[in-house]
């Protein structure tokens, strides 16, 4: 009877304590709580371990019963569609929480051809496109893979000794740009002028990549030019008048094409 009795103040004691604080706090300096938290873990020297255990797909709630919105887990195993690591449910399904590695940059820079003739910086939202000078056609070929968006690219010539990269000369100072898309769809999306902006800058014989060289006068800024006929199918081609080597007393130059 004693023990029973004893029992019973104790629980009430339990509950009379939950019902006055309506919190819990584990770890160090338990008194100390923090005002709206149900909960309250605190430690200098020791981590919280959410439940480990191994799922099967982000559709499939096993291991669990059903799916139970707020439910955090972290998975053990890499099948299906899930790999180790921190998941939460929405109500309908589990959801990856992500580190630094799974989020990729929205716009990629990189160069391409030579720093010594003819070159170009690519801004796009992706990697893989290439590029290919022909110069007997003086034509530049800009391949972009599927699902990649051309943002800018910046053409230059350092070549300062009469001749050209890209096979211009005195008589013919027309450079062609072509772009060529794995998405056909991509090609043909474009109209009458594809390029907003094309600016051509003159400069000494090198690069920055910075696009702060200093220039000798800007010419045809901020003109607008029309592609070479309709777009064929996951290509179209623009006709850019530059300038020879020759006809601008040996300088260099950059285009600058802004889609």
């Amino acid at each position: 009877m004693k023990h029973n009795l004893l029992k019973f103040l104790f629980l009430a004691i339990c509950l009379g304590c939950s019902t006055v604080y309506g919190q819990v706090k584990i770890g160090d300096s338990p008194s100390q709580l923090t005002p709206g938290a149900l909960l309250e873990l605190e430690s200098s020297n020791k981590g919280f371990i959410l439940p480990r255990l191994p799922l099967t797909s982000t559709t499939n709630p096993a291991p669990l019963q059903s799916h139970v919105k707020g439910m955090s887990v972290y998975n053990t195993v890499t099948i299906n569609d899930v790999v180790s690591g921190i998941y939460y449910n929405d109500g309908s399904k589990w959801i990856r929480m992500l580190d630094s590695t799974d989020i990729k940059p929205s716009v990629y820079r990189y160069t391409l051809g030579s720093t010594s003739g003819a070159g170009a910086i690519v801004k796009a939202s992706g990697t893989g496109v290439t590029m290919f000078v022909n110069e007997t056609t003086q034509t530049v070929t800009f391949s972009v893979p599927k699902g990649v968006e051309i943002l800018s690219i910046r053409l230059w010539e350092t070549k300062t000794d009469g001749t050209s990269s890209y096979g211009m000369s005195s008589t013919s100072a027309n450079l062609k740009v072509k772009f060529v898309f794995a998405d056909a769809t991509q090609g043909t999306a474009y109209t009458n002028t594809v390029l907003p902006i094309i600016s051509t800058v003159l400069h000494y014989n090198t690069i920055n990549p910075s696009y702060t060289s200093t220039n000798t006068g800007s010419i045809n800024a901020s003109m607008q030019f029309e592609l070479v006929g309709a777009p064929a199918e996951n290509s179209f081609t623009v006709v850019l008048p530059l300038m020879n080597p020759l006809s601008v007393n040996n300088a260099a130059w950059t285009v600058l094409l802004n889609f």
